[in-house]
């Protein structure tokens, strides 16, 4: 009897929606991006920040851990999808759905080593206003929404700066 009960459809769950994805979009078809891998330089910023997270110890697990949340919940808001997320990062939808935080910042060195961009780089960002204004972190350097920097990175790709 067990055997069966398991084998019945889950009908908590809409038809439309597999154990790997989220809920359909109410607004209408998936966005653009919902279907696409993620750009390069958004795969390495994200698997970097999943290994400094792996291999961190000490009083740097907390923050590692909180910024990878934080990327890929970022990653998740300007439209990719969970599938892509975790082909990325080798893990389960699920595992990325159960990862995902919002907010955060990141400073210029938090930025450059995560993406292995330079800091002239980040500096052209920031004067064709593609970063937004910044605010100073807890040791005084500039920091952009996590979210924002994302986006950047994204976007730059999307448009052919293909340096990442």
């Amino acid at each position: 009897m067990v055997a069966a009960a398991a084998s019945e459809p889950d009908e908590t769950r809409p038809r439309s929606m597999t154990a790997d994805q989220g809920p359909p979009d109410p607004a209408g078809p998936p966005r653009e991006r919902d279907t696409e891998a993620l750009p390069p330089p958004l795969a390495a910023l994200l698997r970097r920040a999943h290994q400094a997270e792996a291999t961190s110890h000490g009083p740097h697990r907390r923050p590692a851990l909180r910024r990878t949340r934080e990327l890929i919940g970022a990653t998740l808001a300007i439209g990719y999808s969970l599938a892509a997320v975790a082909d990325c990062l080798g893990i389960t939808p699920g595992s990325v759905r159960d990862r995902q935080a919002s907010g955060g910042s990141l400073s210029d060195a938090a930025i450059a080593d995560l993406t292995g961009l330079d800091r002239d780089d980040i500096e052209r960002w920031r004067r064709e206003g593609l970063l937004p204004a910044s605010a100073a972190g807890l040791d005084g350097e500039p920091c952009y929404p996590t979210i924002d920097v994302v986006r950047v990175l994204a976007d730059e790709w999307r448009a052919g700066d293909r340096r990442g």
